[in-house]
């Protein structure tokens, strides 16, 4: 007997996937909202040689998939203000990454901390069209 199904059923029904995988309905933080599609880099005075990159931001669950292209993909944790933040904790130093839309743009704020010293910036994205 031979069965035709889509793969995430499939998937599914071996317990690989839960069943929020599959619902259409889904409802949660940063869902198709404000954190997700494709991002430009804004060209600034400062970083004249950054303008054109991409971010493409994927929400999945509580979770949002960075993709970078070549700089490789992460995956952060949504907050319940509706920013992102991805934090690395090392013995000599501290990373901490917040995404969050103002207005119409993508801000990345970088805040890193090594020795006793902190360096914050941010970098800003449009959303492509």
């Amino acid at each position: 007997m031979r069965i035709d199904a889509h793969p995430l059923v499939v998937a599914a029904a071996l317990g690989l996937l839960g069943p929020a995988a599959l619902a259409d309905d889904e409802t949660g933080p940063g869902r198709d909202g404000p954190l997700s599609g494709v991002w430009s880099r804004a060209a600034s005075a400062e970083v004249a040689d950054t303008a054109g990159a991409r971010l493409e931001l994927i929400p999945v669950e509580d979770r949002l998939l960075v993709d970078a292209g070549d700089d490789g993909a992460a995956t952060w944790t949504l907050l319940d203000d509706g920013r992102a933040q991805l934090r690395v904790d090392g013995p000599e130093h501290r990373l901490e990454r917040t995404l969050a839309v103002e207005a119409d743009r993508l801000v990345v704020s970088t805040r890193l901390c090594q020795n006793g010293t902190c360096v914050e910036f941010d970098e800003q994205y449009r959303r492509e069209v």
